[in-house]
């Protein structure tokens, strides 16, 4: 096993890790020989990490030790969500509420995916066509010009200059779509779920910020809802759920928080500022969870509060991201072309009428 940290899941291997245990906790069946199982069903990296996993449980290993042991297939939000819904005693519930925001962000890199092929379409051909302009058309406006005795201007200066540098940037928008594409492949693995390493970029996405954050306050809420049920200190279920977030700054202010509510009784981090990590409504339930009668109940109220802005944000993208992408990609690159094409020749007629 000395290469197993090495491997890594895909998020897609990582929601079926996910589902095959929660399935397991459910009906009994011990984890052991259901992953060996799992092994044998599946091949590839999820495959041999589960065969992994049972052999360390067969020899006496806790799950969460196992999974620990396995490095960086599994990205530490994981672990942290294993831990607190193992310490609420609802462990398949815990990692249902990952699956879901999986499934989601593995839905949505599919349609950014979709959207992008048709914008991509355009600009290649557009430059293609650009380039085309400039190897051939370019030298035929230049020779009209000389023809009538016009000195070359404007437009048409700039596109004479790109045809002698024409060696030293053809390659760039190749490079670009290379590089672009090895990014994309990369960006699917399991640490997706924080948008770290070769996934951030998707979080600067428009829209699926606030789609990540309000399904880590669902998460947040709803961990922490099993955690009091199971008598967990609010302090303490307030950072171990926070932490299954994966969002620094939730974390953040959930440490502040619980450090607030321990020693004066008031949950005041992060109030007044914009787009708090722990909105005011879900600091005041803090706050007064324990004048409630069923502050559990509260808490998965605001979960799926939570959950509901998340999905109708991820359907409000799904519905405009790729309407915007055609517009931004395809038209820029149509209207650039056009530009190129248009320019010299009105500057060629208005010379001509002068």
């Amino acid at each position: 096993m000395a290469d197993t940290p090495n491997r890594t899941l895909s998020l897609d291997d990582l929601i079926a890790f996910n589902d095959e245990i929660a399935s397991l906790v459910r009906a009994g069946i011990p984890l052991e020989s259901g992953l060996a199982s799992l092994a044998k069903d599946r091949s590839g990296t999820l495959g041999r990490i589960s065969a992994a996993i049972a052999v360390r449980m067969n020899r006496g290993e806790s799950l969460a030790d196992a999974i620990a042991g396995e490095g960086n297939a599994f990205p530490k939000i994981y672990r942290v969500v294993l831990t607190a819904g193992l310490r609420a005693g609802r462990l398949p519930a815990a990692l249902e509420s990952l699956s879901g925001f999986a499934a989601t962000l593995v839905e949505m890199r599919r349609e950014i995916g979709q959207a992008l092929i048709y914008p991509l379409l355009v600009l290649t051909l557009a430059y293609g066509l650009f380039v085309v302009f400039v190897l051939n058309l370019a030298v035929r406006f230049r020779d009209a010009y000389v023809m009538f005795h016009i000195e070359p201007h404007g437009a048409l200066r700039l596109l004479l200059q790109l045809r002698s540098s024409l060696v030293y940037w053809i390659w760039i928008l190749p490079a670009v779509l290379v590089v672009a594409t090895a990014w994309w492949l990369a960006s699917g693995g399991a640490r997706l779920l924080q948008f770290e390493g070769a996934s951030r970029p998707l979080g600067w996405v428009p829209g699926i910020g606030g789609i990540s954050r309000n399904y880590h306050r669902a998460r947040f809420s709803g961990l922490l809802a099993l955690m009091i049920e199971h008598d967990v200190p609010l302090e303490e279920g307030i950072v171990l759920a926070a932490e299954a977030t994966g969002g620094r700054a939730l974390i953040s202010a959930a440490c502040q928080t619980a450090e607030a509510i321990r020693s004066t009784g008031q949950a005041t981090a992060g109030r007044g500022r914009r787009r708090d990590p722990i909105p005011p409504f879900l600091q005041w339930l803090l706050l007064h969870a324990d004048k409630q009668p069923r502050p559990a109940e509260s808490l998965r109220q605001t979960a799926e509060m939570y959950r509901l802005r998340a999905a109708n944000g991820a359907a409000w993208l799904r519905v405009t991201f790729p309407v915007l992408v055609a517009a931004v990609i395809g038209g820029g690159a149509t209207a650039l072309y056009a530009l190129s094409l248009f320019l010299p020749l009105i500057g060629l007629w208005k010379d001509l009428a002068h």
